[in-house]
């Protein structure tokens, strides 16, 4: 292969490549270095530190006596479903979804506006994803899965999308 084949084909581009990503890393190495501690000082906040009393914690429906009303949705985990859900005195209806899953998005906003809009029952969301064990516990096999719950009972339930008159239906019947 003569020079000049092997300056146009290999060490140019070797060359160029390597100057280029030089002018890059220069170019670029105040706004990564800004990015870097920008992130640093997020992660050092006490927004972001595990334990802080400033960590938002799960909303319960019960949160004094005589306060609670119909019409909330909220999102609650195992440590929250006895007192948001099972001791609640307005009927709860209970939506186990994924973010994974298709019609979950669907139903999801449909359920939440029908509950807002009705307002003689509460909505609390489960994430099977996080909380296994209540999918477990409420033998929760297909996605959406949803369970009311009146006076800490299991009251009724349904599985998969449903239309609007269906949850408006289904509210008038577990709110009675």
């Amino acid at each position: 292969m003569p020079l000049s084949s092997f300056l146009i084909y290999f060490a140019l581009p070797i060359l160029g490549t390597a100057l280029y990503i030089i002018g890059i890393e220069s170019f670029y190495s105040h706004r990564m270095n800004a990015f870097a501690t920008s992130f640093r000082t997020a992660l050092k906040s006490r927004a972001f530190v595990l334990g802080s009393s400033k960590v938002p914690r799960a909303r319960l429906f019960s949160t004094a006596e005589g306060s609670e009303r119909g019409g909330s949705v909220i999102h609650v985990t195992g440590k929250t479903f006895k007192d948001s859900v099972l001791d609640s005195k307005i009927p709860t209806i209970v939506d186990f979804h994924a973010d994974w899953c298709g019609p979950c998005r669907m139903l999801s906003p449909i359920l939440e506006s029908a509950v807002k809009e009705d307002g003689r029952v509460n909505m609390a969301k489960v994430d099977t994803e996080t909380e296994h064990e209540l999918a477990l516990q409420y033998g929760i096999t297909s996605l959406p899965t949803v369970i009311s719950f009146v006076n800490g009972e299991v009251s009724e339930s349904f599985i998969g999308f449903k239309n609007r008159d269906f949850l408006a239906g289904f509210i008038d019947k577990i709110a009675k």
